[in-house]
């Protein structure tokens, strides 16, 4: 594939995981009128061109789009734009990784985080951000199945297993 099909593909992923966005919003009259039945397809699909008209999606989101209303299929989005996202990350040699703190980090941090992560996988790491203020001080990384957790609550559960499970003699030298 040459740039422009690169391009063309993660114009495609970014429009698809707005859509799958608006379909899992809470009060969303995308979902509702390309999900409820009391809507006819035609006018699933004229609201679906209007839509991606309005929008200036590229013309191959559009007729995803329509396909799936189409074929009765259009809850799948969400699901559809998530594996687009999984296959264009194994072709580009990326990884998404969930990274949480109890506070927003400073751009520096991020970067140091990220670059981190990269050394660690060797791919390109795409930082998917967000603050938990359970956490406490640190962060905790995730890129698939593995976790880095540095954070002061899972420190402290650590510490706080440590002494339970470890035998009475061995606190107090007996």
């Amino acid at each position: 594939m040459c740039v422009d099909d690169d391009n063309i593909l993660a114009q495609i992923e970014k429009e698809l995981g707005a859509l799958s966005r608006l379909m899992n919003a809470d009060d969303s009259e995308f979902r509702t009128v390309l999900v409820n039945p009391a809507f006819r397809k035609e006018e699933q699909s004229h609201f679906a061109n209007v839509l991606c008209a309005a929008l200036g999606l590229h013309e191959l989101t559009k007729n995803v789009l329509l396909l799936l209303i189409e074929k009765g299929r259009v809850a799948l989005l969400p699901l559809i734009a998530k594996g687009l996202s999984a296959e264009i990350d194994a072709k580009l040699l990326r990884v998404r990784a969930r990274i949480t703190s109890a506070q927003a980090l400073s751009e520096q941090e991020l970067n140091d985080v990220v670059e981190s992560l990269h050394r660690r996988s060797g791919k390109q790491v795409i930082a998917e951000v967000e603050v938990d203020e359970k956490a406490g001080m640190g962060l905790k990384a995730q890129i698939g199945g593995m976790v880095f957790d540095a954070t002061l609550s899972t420190m402290l559960e650590r510490l706080r297993r440590q002494l339970i499970d470890t035998p009475l003699e061995h606190k107090y030298g007996n």
